[in-house]
């Protein structure tokens, strides 16, 4: 799995895609669920900057969303959608508690003005790190 390769593929093709949609794309392509930016855009497009309202950071949603699709992607056959929620939901609040103690914050409106303070590429560097935090997740549940 190599989440930065494919997130890289994004940013170096200057597609115009938000931050959750990168998120969520890269992680997807990496483990093999990707659908294309078609698709994959459209089910993510409303949650650029905070859902549009400066909330919660797009590219945790994006990684989020990423995570879920992983789970259900793991479901054995006649495995019901939901048996699978309880990790699901530990891994979710594990990958928000990496995120808040690696930036501080949840909240677009708190970390895009320091993302643009702190870093040349803005919120690109935020992007990586969560997919890095995403994809550390990802292998410590590979790996039991």
């Amino acid at each position: 799995m190599d989440i930065q390769k494919e997130l890289e593929k994004y940013f170096a093709n200057e597609t115009h895609i938000n931050c959750a949609e990168t998120t969520m794309m890269a992680a997807s392509d990496a483990v093999g669920l990707g659908r294309g930016i078609a698709e994959d855009a459209g089910f993510m497009s409303a949650f650029a900057g905070g859902t549009g309202s400066a909330g919660i950071c797009g590219a945790l949603i994006g990684a989020q969303s990423a995570l879920g699709r992983y789970a259900v992607s793991q479901l054995k056959q006649g495995d019901k959608l939901g048996s699978n929620c309880p990790e699901l939901l530990s891994q979710a609040t594990q990958l928000v508690g990496l995120f808040e103690a690696e930036f501080g914050s949840l909240l677009c409106r708190d970390l895009r003005p320091c993302m643009a303070q702190q870093h040349p590429e803005g919120c690109r560097f935020l992007i990586r790190r969560t997919c890095v935090l995403l994809e550390q997740l990802l292998e410590q549940q590979d790996a039991r």
